[in-house]
């Protein structure tokens, strides 16, 4: 993925929470057996990671992301954003691992509240 493709594909996992289509975002971005984890919890497959962020999704309410810092490779992607949400404001990052065009692992995280 080049750094063009790279970015649109952040800005595409933006537009898919904006209107909170987490089915949609799982299906089009993550790998079927995707891993994704945090220090809270961890997921594998699609139906765990889709479960999980639409509960996340709903204990926020809403999510915003201003971008800090991005980077990415031919296969990985990683940023560092300020989170606004109905919960609050708050610094995170995330590093995804690619196959393709699709996420094989995400592991994401709070830098500070």
């Amino acid at each position: 993925m080049n750094a063009a493709e790279a970015r649109a594909f952040y800005d595409e996992q933006l537009a898919f929470y904006a209107c909170k289509d987490i089915a949609g975002l799982v299906e089009a971005h993550y790998a079927t057996d995707a891993q994704f984890v945090t220090f809270d919890n961890a997921c594998r497959g699609k139906d765990e990671i889709r479960a999980f962020l639409e509960a996340y999704l709903e204990r926020l309410g809403f999510l915003e992301a201003e971008l800090h810092r991005f980077r990415s490779t031919d296969d990985l992607l990683y940023f560092e954003v300020s989170i606004r949400s109905g919960a609050g404001t708050w610094r995170a990052y995330d590093c995804m691992v690619l196959k393709g065009t699709l996420i094989t692992h995400h592991v994401a995280g709070i830098i500070a509240s």
